[in-house]
């Protein structure tokens, strides 16, 4: 087994792992929710959406995993969500000076 197959059997026995669990699912909803609302607070959003397009193309290129957001693990998203506070953060220092 390769290490890229490795790490995508690893993913996928993740998931399986989280369908199992409701309480695991609310969380992961929660983390995900709060990932874009910081998401729509950087300037990913269209109005009132979330520009998928520009988001999407961003976490595959920028995230902590640089994977899809559907495919973050539980403690992968507080990871994330620190790297959306920071960029959050950053923005609103950079407006205040």
């Amino acid at each position: 087994m390769t290490d890229s197959e490795y790490n995508s059997f690893l993913e996928y026995l993740k998931k399986e792992v989280v369908r199992g669990n409701p309480s695991d699912l609310e969380q992961i909803k929660k983390k995900r929710s709060k990932v874009l609302y910081y998401a729509s607070r950087c300037g990913f959003d269209k109005g009132d959406k979330i520009n998928w397009a520009k988001f999407n193309g961003w976490m595959l290129k920028y995230s902590v995993y640089k994977k899809p957001l559907s495919v973050y693990s539980t403690y992968q998203l507080d990871e994330l969500i620190s790297q959306f506070q920071s960029m959050y953060k950053k923005q609103t220092d950079e407006k205040s000076i």
